[in-house]
Parts: C-alpha cells; structure tokens; sequence
C-alpha cells in the first residue's frame, strides 16, 4: 500500500521501493533483517513503544482488551508462561518477547535507551511477581520461578 501511494503522489520508483523494504523488514517474524540505516530506524522505532514501563502498560491493556488473564495458575502453581502449552496471558507474553527485546535493537542510541527501559521493565515485573506469589504464598510456586 505504502508502494502505491507513494507512487501515485510522485516518489520515484526506487525511493517508494526503498521504502517498502523498510516496512517489511520491521517485524520480528520471519528473516526479513533491516539492512539500511532507515530501515534500522524504522525497526527500532516500531519496537521502543513495548518497552519499558510504557510498553508494559499497552500490553496489559491490549491483553485485557482481547479478553487474556494477567497469569494462570494450573495445579496450583502460577504459570509464568515459560512453556508454548501455557495459556496466552501477560506473564507469557513478557518471557517470550518483552524481555527479550531489549538487546535486539539495530541503532546504538535505541541500544543505550533500551538499557534503562529494561532496568524500569524489570523492576516492574519482579514486584509484579512477588505480588502474585504473596497471593498463593507456597514454597512450590516460588521454587518454581526461582528455577526457571
């Protein structure tokens, strides 16, 4: 669409193409790496809005919005979403992708920003945990985060 449209208001062929290649290359899924710095921008721009404490509340908010719990508990044990089997929830969503974003930036500056957002992120998610184990307060579910 981008393509298109940029086309039809007078970009050269070669800049809106330069342009769709940004745009796909700035999704995680598949092996469509960002090459050019503007793509690398793009990219990074694209991913700095689920990071930190920000990025922590648009999840939650998007998770309650299409209806997914904040964690599950199966066989009396909080699930912290460590399996692929477990149920879609926020704690799943942040320990397979949250938490790994923040080294996966291409600029140096969203690298550096990253860093702190990371620190605040963390914070967050450890005294969210130790909230949710206050709750259940048994040794096995606290065992079970401390190994995993």
């Amino acid at each position: 669409m981008a393509n298109d449209f940029l086309v039809k208001n007078g970009w050269k062929k070669e800049e809106a193409d330069h342009v769709n290649k940004c745009i796909s290359s700035h999704r995680f899924r598949g092996n469509n790496v960002p090459e050019t710095i503007e793509a690398k921008i793009l990219f990074d721009a694209d991913k700095f809005d689920v990071v930190g404490n920000l990025g922590i509340a648009r999840t939650l908010m998007y998770k309650g919005t299409v209806g997914n719990n904040l964690y599950e508990v199966k066989n009396e044990k909080i699930c912290f979403g460590n399996n692929k089997e477990d149920e879609e929830t926020f704690l799943k969503e942040y320990n397979f992708k949250l938490k790994n974003l923040y080294d996966k930036f291409y600029t140096e500056e969203a690298l550096e920003m990253a860093k702190t957002q990371k620190e605040y992120a963390q914070i967050f998610y450890d005294k969210l945990i130790e909230q949710i184990m206050d709750i259940y307060k048994t040794k096995e579910i606290i065992d079970e985060y401390i190994t995993e």
